[in-house]
């Protein structure tokens, strides 16, 4: 849990250097909180609705952390 919590961190930093160096301005400025599952208790996803000013800065973080993560299955 406690280690979920300093990854997060980083990926949050490398995600803001990531934005810097590919000139992202527009992205709105937020933290990543990347749980293991095996970690939490999770109960099936609720139908969450993003919100249309968050999708271009989801949309750039998904495709950051994929290009760097492609072994994670993300649920």
């Amino acid at each position: 849990m406690f280690q979920d919590i300093g990854v997060s961190k980083n990926l949050t930093d490398q995600y803001r250097t990531y934005c810097e160096e590919n000139k992202l301005d527009d992205i709105v400025d937020f933290s990543v909180m990347i749980l293991s599952s095996n970690s939490w208790l999770f109960t099936a996803p609720s139908n969450f609705i993003l919100p249309v000013e968050l999708k271009k800065t989801f949309d750039s973080f998904t495709k950051f952390y994929t290009q760097q993560h492609t072994h994670v299955k993300k649920k």
